[in-house]
């Protein structure tokens, strides 16, 4: 019986390549916000990686204060 899904990557270089076909569709996209009435424009997997960033960081004070 073989695996209906097999996530095990033999090499280095799929998992890059896996990286790079994710990535490649949300390169250019840009997100407008506005701030105060000032229009900024954000790149989009900056927003995913800083939104990332804020949650482990919470995640991180959650742990140590035991809530």
């Amino acid at each position: 019986m073989s695996r209906l899904f097999d996530f095990r990557f033999t090499g280095v270089r799929r998992r890059y390549v896996l990286l790079a076909e994710t990535i490649r569709p949300f390169g250019r996209t840009v997100v407008s916000i506005t701030v105060w009435h000032v229009h900024r424009s954000v790149p989009l997997l900056v927003g995913f990686g800083l939104i990332s960033q804020f949650v482990g960081h919470a995640e991180t004070i959650g742990t140590g204060t035991r809530v």
